[in-house]
């Protein structure tokens, strides 16, 4: 699917806008197929990474960049969809589960000593953007709740979202994310609040699993 209505773009985005939906209303064909045709586009097996944008119509990425919040939307998006249809084939499940883990692996490479990620995660010069480790976090530790990742996630989980917690202000609002409304600098974002309050629901649920 492409993610914009006045083009033939495929965004790494997209895998969480529209496999959990597919996954809820009981398309689990088709929402593995979108997981696919996104990683056939955006994919770079070498780095383990996705590409920000892909052109249809040209036939070349439009944005090569890694950029952390669409990995993020990537691993966070597998992990809603393999949460919100929990009768996925198991061999299909088991696949997604270890694409999630393969591209949270190579995020974390890049990772500072402030818990967080540059905005282009290969960038070492681009600002240091908080909503990539919360949507990490969340797909780290709603696997460890949902038994498909290693409980040795859960420590990884929850020090992201500890990362970003200090980024947030005295009116709630997680800042220096990638900021809306058009995501090319710092700032907030509906979408960091509503990653903020889906990390922290999915470290309550990891914390009561054992393992």
């Amino acid at each position: 699917m492409f993610h914009l209505l006045d083009g033939r773009q495929v965004w790494a985005d997209t895998v969480y806008m529209v496999v959990p939906l597919l996954a809820l209303t009981g398309h689990a064909g088709p929402a593995a197929a979108q997981v696919a045709g996104h990683r056939e586009r955006l994919h770079d097996s070498r780095t383990g990474l996705y590409a920000a944008r892909w052109d249809e119509d040209r036939g070349e990425l439009d944005r090569p960049e890694p950029w952390g919040t669409g990995n993020g939307w990537v691993v966070a998006g597998i992990a809603r969809a393999l949460r919100l249809a929990p009768d996925w084939p198991g061999p299909l499940r088991a696949e997604l589960a270890a694409h999630v883990e393969e591209v949270l692996t190579a995020c974390l490479a890049y990772r500072g000593a402030d818990g967080l990620f540059p905005d282009v995660l290969d960038d070492p010069g681009a600002f240091r953007e908080a909503n990539t480790a919360q949507l990490l976090g969340y797909a780290a530790l709603t696997g460890v709740a949902d038994g498909w990742l290693p409980r040795s996630w859960f420590d990884v989980g929850a020090e992201l979202l500890a990362a970003a917690g200090r980024r947030v202000d005295g009116y709630g609002r997680v800042t220096g994310v990638s900021g809306a409304p058009d995501f090319a600098g710092p700032g907030t974002s509906p979408e960091a609040q509503a990653c903020h309050l889906l990390g922290h629901a999915a470290l309550r649920r990891a914390a009561l699993n054992p393992g």
